[in-house]
């Protein structure tokens, strides 16, 4: 296996944070959820290669169903889950818009 990328390791031990905090804490406890999301949110704000790289990692952790072993019910995962895509579309979208002010291209031609 491959060495891991030390770079990305900030966003690894944000998005493995998050993650726990999406599905193991009980339903009344998003004080602690909101601030492991605004603390990934503001982590990658910016930064697309680490967006992309965030993006992927919590689509392939939070993407399945919900697991009646967690402390979170299914509606709470859902509005969690929910939260996080929105913050990174939001974010990617703010990224595209940068990109096309400043007339750069997002693929290769």
């Amino acid at each position: 296996m491959p060495k891991e990328d030390d770079s990305m390791r900030p966003f690894d031990d944000a998005v493995a944070s998050l993650v726990v905090l999406t599905t193991g804490l009980r339903d009344h406890h998003r004080d602690a959820f909101d601030a492991a999301k605004a603390d990934l949110l503001r982590l990658t704000r910016g930064k697309a290669s680490a967006l992309a790289y965030v993006r992927r990692i919590v689509a392939a952790e939070l993407n399945g169903p919900h697991d009646p072993q967690w402390k979170v019910s299914a509606a709470e995962f859902e509005r969690r889950r929910q939260q996080v895509f929105q913050g990174l579309s939001a974010q990617t979208q703010e990224i595209i818009a940068l990109c096309e002010q400043h007339g750069n291209k997002l693929t290769k031609q």
